[in-house]
């Protein structure tokens, strides 16, 4: 599923609806971050989170890995390398 913005998907949110949450770091809206941070935090939900972003900075990649992103990837993106990502996470 895909929503407009992060508000839409947490107005949606139900724990236990989803495998899996990709953020864009940078949406319309709350930024990845903050609705990771409600996931983890308000939510308390350990569902796998990727984040990804297309602005390479090493401190942004530690902020979000270090709010609970499972895995942070860079722009651009081949589909591949987020099909496997998602793959592995959903295995654990």
């Amino acid at each position: 599923m895909d929503y407009a913005s992060g508000s839409d998907f947490l107005s949606h949110y139900r724990r236990g609806l989803f495998g899996c949450v990709i953020l864009d770091m940078y949406m319309p809206g709350l930024s990845g971050l903050e609705i990771l941070l409600h996931l983890r935090g308000t939510a308390h939900d350990d569902i796998p989170v990727i984040v990804i972003s297309g602005q390479g900075y090493p401190m942004l990649k530690e902020q979000v890995l270090t709010a609970g992103a499972s895995v942070y990837l860079d722009k651009p993106l081949e589909a591949d390398t987020l099909v496997k990502v998602v793959e592995e996470l959903l295995r654990r």
